[in-house]
């Protein structure tokens, strides 16, 4: 991604993180207000795809 997206993208996120009617909203519906940094989240799509992974193949489910 270029490095000017990118630092828009960030800049966009840390408004997000501060927004009251945001952080709101998200708890509202249950969720938990908290914007990963790019690590945390290449992290946590790591994580989900190696549990989804493990979790497809322990029950037979094949993916192309």
């Amino acid at each position: 991604m270029d490095a000017g997206a990118i630092r828009v993208w960030d800049a966009a996120l840390a408004k997000i993180a501060k927004d009251e009617q945001w952080i709101g909203m998200t708890e509202k519906i249950g969720s938990v207000p908290r914007v990963l940094s790019r690590k945390e989240t290449a992290t946590c799509v790591q994580e989900q795809y190696e549990t989804y992974f493990k979790l497809g193949k322990a029950l037979g489910i094949e993916l192309n």
